[in-house]
C-alpha cells in the first residue's frame, strides 16, 4: 500500500474509461447516462429538485427508486419544533410542580401533555405526506 500522494493503493484501483479518463472502481454508482431536456422540462426539473431540498442527481435516483418526493420542509421548521419542545418541557415542569402541592389532577396533565405531543405530530404531518410534485 503506497501512502504517496498521487499514486493509487490496491483497495482503489484505478481504471480507464472507454473516453480515456481514470475512473475509481469502488465508486457505487459507475454508470452514466446523459438526457436530453428543452428549457421548459430542464426549468421543471430544477424548480421540483429544488423544492424538495435535493440535488438534480438525488431526485432523479429518488424518483426510479419510486420514492415518494415531498418538498423540504421551511427552514424555521426545526427551530419551531424546538420550540414546542422547550414549550412542553416548561409546562411538564410546571405540572409536575402543581402536581407535588395537590393543585392538579393526573387526567389534566395527561390531556396537557397529550395535546402537546399532538401538535408536534400535526406539525411533522404537515410534511410528511407532502404534496404531490409532479402536478
Amino acid at each position: 500500500m503506497s501512502l504517496v500522494r498521487g499514486t493509487t493503493s490496491p483497495e482503489t484501483p484505478n481504471k480507464k474509461t472507454p473516453q480515456g479518463r481514470k475512473e475509481n472502481v469502488m465508486r457505487k454508482r459507475n454508470n452514466q447516462i446523459n438526457v436530453r431536456l428543452n428549457d421548459s422540462e430542464l426549468k421543471k426539473l430544477n424548480k421540483k429538485a429544488l423544492k424538495s431540498g435535493m440535488s438534480r442527481e438525488k431526485f432523479l435516483r429518488n424518483l426510479i427508486a419510486g420514492a415518494e418526493i415531498k418538498p423540504a420542509p421551511p427552514v424555521d421548521f426545526a427551530n419551531l419544533i424546538r420550540e414546542v419542545r422547550r414549550l412542553g418541557n416548561n409546562v411538564n415542569r410546571l405540572i409536575n410542580f402543581a402536581n407535588s402541592k395537590g393543585y392538579v389532577n393526573k387526567i389534566e396533565i395527561t390531556n396537557t401533555l397529550t395535546q402537546l405531543d399532538n401538535l408536534e405530530k400535526t406539525m411533522w404531518q404537515a410534511f410528511k405526506p407532502g404534496e404531490a410534485l409532479w402536478r
